[in-house]
């Protein structure tokens, strides 16, 4: 939902699914369904794998405030595992992401 220029669908659609969260929980809970999505920065993953070092290093550097790398799958999974194990949790977006933005290209 903070796309970049070209982006337009892809962050338009990513927005939608950010703001239908608490009104589907809201109307999920009824039917005790509770409803969080998980806005996932740069994770390692075989998509990031194949990019050159120097974006690699860029997007760390420029993208990410802390720790400075991308997300691991174990993480990620960690997350999914507390989300689920903490039904308090309910019509939230969880971003993770390091704190990090990917910065406009103009």
């Amino acid at each position: 939902y903070e796309g970049q220029p070209g982006q337009i669908a892809y962050s338009a659609s990513k927005g939608a699914l950010r703001s239908m969260t608490l009104p589907m929980a809201r109307d999920l809970a009824r039917h005790a369904v509770r409803v969080v999505t998980i806005a996932p920065g740069v994770f390692a993953s075989n998509m990031t794998a194949k990019m050159r070092p120097k974006t690699q290093r860029s997007l760390e550097k420029d993208g990410i405030v802390y720790p400075q790398r991308f997300g691991q799958p174990a993480e990620f999974a960690r997350t999914v595992r507390w989300i689920l194990d903490c039904p308090y949790v309910n019509g939230e977006t969880i971003r993770l992401s390091g704190a990090g933005r990917l910065p406009a290209k103009l």
